[in-house]
């Protein structure tokens, strides 16, 4: 039982000691395809095999390797910031044999960036150049960026988004100023007042004639036609004047009318 224990511990501690040697040899393997693909001109599957050995071990070398891989892809921002990070390992033996290489790409590099700062209001609102998060406010510090329009979008919890395009050129260092709007609470939608019921087709006909019992107030609302003391006096006067006329023809009658005889003899 006891053997098998030390064993057990032997092999543990022979794991931790021997695993260190292997990544490195692996991140040497990969660094070395590597180059050859870039011999090549294969940049791209290159570039997959430096950041794995980057990922393993994270030298002087691998950075430098990765920088330049990415240089020729045209990614500027990150093959400036790794080839940097070689260039900072100034006592790097790897580092010493390749610092002309190094520095001329990042002349090369510099060419093609810029730098740009956001700065306001409110604290904590996100800051993104061209949908990649790049820091936060009061202040995102400078951000080194591609030439050309930077698309610079800053949000935050409770206010309005500001999306702004912004033309860097080559060597600008650029600060703008964002201060966000906060957004008003949604207005409470007042419950729905109910519909009067439509008037039926009797209460929207007035009656002709005042009906029994009907008030003052609904008589007078009627018009002058379809009350009952209009028609009353227009058949009076109707009747008054077939009177009068009748009166009137009786008036002017000759009197021959009454006695035919004695005109014929006066007029003979």
């Amino acid at each position: 039982m006891r053997s098998i224990r030390i064993g057990s511990v032997f092999l543990l501690v022979s794991l931790l000691v021997w695993q260190p040697g292997v990544r490195a040899e692996d991140a040497d393997t990969l660094l070395r395809r590597g180059v050859e693909l870039r011999k090549e001109r294969k940049d791209r599957e290159a570039f997959e095999l430096f950041q794995r050995a980057v990922g393993i071990q994270k030298t002087p070398r691998a950075l430098g390797q990765l920088g330049l891989c990415e240089q020729a892809l045209g990614l500027w921002p990150n093959a400036e910031s790794h080839i940097k990070e070689a260039l900072d390992a100034a006592g790097d033996p790897w580092t010493k044999k390749n610092r002309s290489t190094l520095e001329e790409a990042m002349r090369a590099i510099d060419a093609h960036l810029g730098s740009l700062e956001i700065w306001g209001d409110p604290a904590d609102a996100e800051v993104l150049f061209n949908g990649r998060p790049v820091g936060a406010l009061p202040a995102t510090g400078p951000v080194r960026v591609e030439i050309g329009q930077v698309t610079v979008t800053v949000r935050a919890k409770g206010y309005a988004d500001t999306i702004r395009a912004i033309d860097v050129k080559a060597g600008d260092s650029l600060r703008e100023n964002v201060t966000l709007i906060a957004t008003a609470p949604a207005p409470s939608t007042p419950p729905l007042a109910l519909a009067a019921p439509a008037p039926s087709a009797t209460e929207q006909t007035p009656s002709l004639v005042a009906q029994p019992g009907a008030t003052a107030g609904e008589a007078s609302d009627r018009p002058v036609y379809a009350r009952w003391w209009f028609w009353t006096a227009i058949g009076a006067v109707a009747v008054g004047g077939i009177a009068a006329a009748i009166l009137l023809s009786r008036g002017h009658s000759s009197p021959c009318d009454a006695n035919a005889a004695a005109c014929t003899t006066w007029g003979s």
